[in-house]
């Protein structure tokens, strides 16, 4: 009976071993594990696009129940980053990551996961490790050491690796285009055999990035859908709780052009709380306060597609090179409305597509590398037989040149 009962119960095995020497060593691991554990956590939860406070959840209540019932005394348990990334990327593009949707996802996901942990459990499958060769956990572990590092090699040294595999994979031909990475953020540029240190350059606030086959995309970063994200955000919080599509569909229907921002403003990155700062914002500079939230996504997307204007203007002004055409690519590109403001609001064709630019791009680097693909022009060849696009034409309407005059006074320093 008492072996039946350890059996279910294994912290009765050790629970007489422990003594006062055992429990002051185990404090003190204890102390040491938690310092490193709840911050660790809250990196993982934010990796994992989970609001922070599930980090220390995932960091305190598995450590309990692996001490109580764990039969190894040797687990590592809590969250790790691979589980993280592996999240992320599985559940990144059913909802928005950090929404009420996307954490009742993750949550049956973890629910799931527990299920099957038990069942592997019950049915003593865990010697299926066993078979799990040596060489196979190093390569493994090295390989997401590696990766983490790699990944952090920015953030330690300050030094902009080379990335943009999105824009590899623009479906564009010949010259007079740019490109749109459309998303959470946006990235708005042009790609050049060289780069460009000039005066106009640095008052544009452009930078020069390397790109794939040593480019130079010469770009701005722009605030993008996040003041749309942190909007629908601020609704849920209020008790209305809606899908893009019903927040573009109220955007659509809103009066245009009544209220606009500055997307450039390091104010809009905080979280929370934006329909109160759009209110202020819009009271501060004498514009009329968003009174649905309809006006209030319409006044976001139409400030986005006016930042745009002043982008590709602003290139045009350091190149000397006229740009006619704009590619828009990434999970933004989904959203019609916004496409076909930006062309209105720059008098420019808009070109959309393909979504998983940063995927595709990727692939076909690597078809590139392997030699299956001859050049970027083969590259894009691919992209555009292979992806559905969509063109929106600019549509006349005097209104959004007048709109373009106020955008270029909130713009403007005050003095100047």
């Amino acid at each position: 009976m008492n072996s039946t009962l350890q059996q279910w119960l294994p912290f009765l095995r050790w629970w007489p071993r422990v003594n006062r020497s055992t429990l002051r060593a185990d404090v003190l691991a204890g102390l040491t594990g938690g310092l490193i554990l709840v911050p660790q956590g809250v990196a993982f939860a934010t990796i994992a696009g989970m609001p922070p406070e599930y980090g220390l959840y995932a960091a305190m209540l598995p450590a309990v129940v692996a001490a109580l019932w764990g039969s190894s005394w040797h687990l590592v348990s809590g969250p790790t980053t691979a589980i993280s990334i592996v999240v992320f990327a599985t559940m990144s593009p059913l909802a928005e990551p950090g929404s009420a949707h996307y954490v009742q996802l993750v949550l049956t996901l973890t629910f799931l996961v527990g299920v099957f942990q038990l069942l592997l459990g019950g049915f003593r499958l865990g010697t299926l490790v066993n078979f799990v060769s040596h060489t196979v956990v190093v390569g493994f572990t090295a390989g997401a050491a590696v990766l983490i590092a790699v990944s952090q090699v920015k953030n330690f040294f300050g030094i902009a690796l080379p990335r943009g595999a999105s824009v590899a994979a623009v479906p564009a031909e010949g010259k007079g285009w740019a490109y749109l990475s459309s998303g959470t953020w946006s990235l708005l540029g042009v790609e050049s055999p060289k780069p460009w240190m000039t005066p106009a350059c640095a008052e544009a606030e452009l930078t020069n990035e390397v790109g794939f086959g040593h480019s130079i995309r010469l770009l701005k970063n722009i605030a993008g859908l996040w003041l749309v994200q942190e909007c629908r955000r601020d609704f849920a919080k209020q008790g209305r709780e809606m899908d893009y599509s019903t927040i573009t569909r109220l955007a659509s229907e809103a009066t245009p052009l009544v209220t606009l921002l500055d997307p450039f403003l390091s104010s809009w990155n905080a979280p929370g709380d934006m329909g109160r700062r759009i209110a202020d914002y819009a009271k501060s500079t004498g514009q009329p306060i968003p009174t649905s939230d309809g006006a209030m996504v319409r006044a976001c997307l139409e400030s986005l597609a006016l930042a745009y204007r002043e982008c590709l203007e602003s290139i045009e002004k350091v190149t000397g090179e006229k740009i006619k055409t704009l590619h828009i690519v990434g999970g933004g590109s989904q959203n019609k409305l916004l496409n076909q403001m930006a062309a209105d609001a720059t008098g420019r064709t808009v070109v959309t597509g393909p979504i998983e630019g940063t995927a595709i791009g990727n692939l076909l680097i690597q078809a590139y590398g392997l030699g299956h693909l001859k050049s970027h022009q083969e590259i894009r060849a691919v992209v555009r037989d292979s992806f559905p696009i969509e063109v929106f034409q600019p549509q006349s309407n005097p209104l959004w040149e007048e709109a373009w005059k106020r955008f270029q006074v909130l713009r403007t320093p005050k003095g100047k």
